[in-house]
């Protein structure tokens, strides 16, 4: 899909395997197994009631996952 950035508290390289090696400059095309550890940013309802009412936010239920949002 080309060149993305991509965020997390961390990245861990879980394998790593040689896909393709260009015969006339030996430039090599790895395959990366990456493991993302993404840090939980748990806030409490009147933080998020103090939030939605600063930024004039709405209240709501996620109707995937069924979890409150604002």
């Amino acid at each position: 899909m080309g060149v993305e950035t991509l965020r997390a508290e961390r990245f861990t390289v879980e394998s790593q395997e040689a896909v393709y090696t260009h015969p006339a400059t030996g430039s090599v095309t790895n395959y990366l197994k990456v493991q993302r550890t993404q840090k939980n940013n748990i806030k409490t309802a009147e933080e998020m009631l103090e939030f939605a009412t600063q930024y004039l936010g709405l209240l709501m239920i996620n109707s995937k996952s069924g979890n409150a949002a604002v």
